[in-house]
């Protein structure tokens, strides 16, 4: 750094003190100096150098407009699960709970098809990105995963096979995407649209990772709004990029809260145990 410093000052030197500061947490410092470079060169100027500068600054920018709000279940069993959590289990015999820093799903499941929730709330247009670690055994004929919903109150004489009914409306999902394990342990997604709930789509032939003889293995989920004007979302597990560019035209409508949830589902009579840890939900600032 020091030696950056006493060279003449240019372009690069410029820009390789702002990758300095930016990596060093000073985003105020770098954005400044991306920015400097940046107005000094030309607009028409596309050489890789004015690239990178323009195209850095507005990534700063664009993370600093973000804010990450994250839960790693680290707390005690008897104070619930608190920080806005909301429970959703009607008639279905499993229960979550707060078990040594993570939320556990576990019962007898009582009636076909009816999910077991922890979920919360956002504003849609602020949504950016939602994730959690998922811990489930491939074979046990369940359904874990996140997933987004929005809901419209219930209309009368509607008839769906939309399983996935909301806690405070009493209708089905109106728009939405899952993404988790499936009963026969692939890694996939169903949409929602309008009210009718997909069938699993696993076109990346990727499975749910075998349990080790230490239990279930952990798989991270992401959900990311990739492009908001054409209502576009990538799926990653873990950092593995699974889908790209599913459109989801009805999701994230501005005048409907979004819900956020962590779930299992399954047949009557099947034992469900899964557990969930280390969430993080990405919102954009001051979005209206």
């Amino acid at each position: 750094l020091d030696r950056a410093r006493k060279l003449q000052t240019g372009d690069e030197v410029d820009l390789s003190l702002a990758y300095y500061y930016y990596s060093s947490g000073n985003a105020q410092e770098a954005l400044k100096r991306f920015g400097d470079v940046a107005r000094s060169l030309d607009s028409k100027d596309h050489r890789p150098i004015a690239e990178y500068a323009r195209s850095f600054e507005a990534g700063i920018r664009d993370n600093q407009s973000m804010r990450s709000w994250d839960d790693d279940f680290n707390r005690l069993g008897k104070e619930g699960l608190t920080r806005g959590w909301e429970t959703y289990a009607a008639e279905t015999n499993v229960r979550p709970s707060l078990v040594r820093g993570r939320v556990v799903f576990k019962g007898v499941q009582k009636e076909s098809g009816r999910p077991t929730c922890i979920f919360q709330e956002r504003n849609g247009n602020e949504f950016v990105s939602f994730e959690a670690k998922l811990l489930a055994v491939p074979t046990d004929d369940a359904t874990v995963a996140i997933a987004l919903f929005q809901f419209r109150e219930a209309r009368r004489g509607v008839s769906t096979s939309n399983s996935i009914i909301g806690k405070t409306s009493g209708s089905p999902a109106y728009s939405g995407v899952i993404f988790g394990k499936t009963p026969e342990g692939r890694i996939g997604y169903r949409i929602v649209e309008k009210g009718e709930l997909s069938r699993w789509t696993t076109d990346s032939g990727r499975r749910w990772p075998v349990a080790t003889a230490d239990g279930p293995v952990a798989v991270t989920l992401r959900i990311v709004l990739s492009d908001k004007k054409k209502r576009l979302f990538s799926l990653y597990a873990d950092e593995d990029l699974v889908v790209e560019g599913l459109k989801l035209r009805d999701l994230l409508q501005s005048r409907r809260k979004l819900q956020l949830w962590l779930f299992t589902q399954s047949e009557i009579d099947t034992s469900v145990s899964s557990a969930v840890d280390d969430v993080r939900v990405v919102t954009r600032k001051g979005v209206r």
